[in-house]
């Protein structure tokens, strides 16, 4: 039995993988690190803890090299989620 809004998560996890791969070839570093950690929370929430993984770390390490420090449009409930997990 598929889980209700299972299938909402994946095809939000298709977009923004279709999402990343633009912002990677425009050098919208910002918006691709938000991907990413959007991406990390919704596999994370489908149990894909490996993907959700390896996009926490890809988002988190962006940001350092970066300087980003706060995303103002990053809920509350996903910073939490990625404090816990990180």
């Amino acid at each position: 039995m598929q889980r209700r809004g299972a299938g909402q998560a994946g095809a939000a996890i298709e977009w923004l993988q279709q999402a990343v791969a633009g912002y990677e070839r425009m050098g919208l570093q910002q918006r691709l690190a938000s991907a990413q950690l959007w991406l990390a929370h919704l596999a994370a929430g489908e149990g894909d803890s490996k993907r959700a993984d390896g996009w926490l770390t890809s988002a988190l390490d962006l940001a350092r090299q970066r300087g980003y420090y706060y995303f103002f449009w990053w809920s509350a409930p996903t910073i939490a989620w990625a404090c816990a997990r990180g």
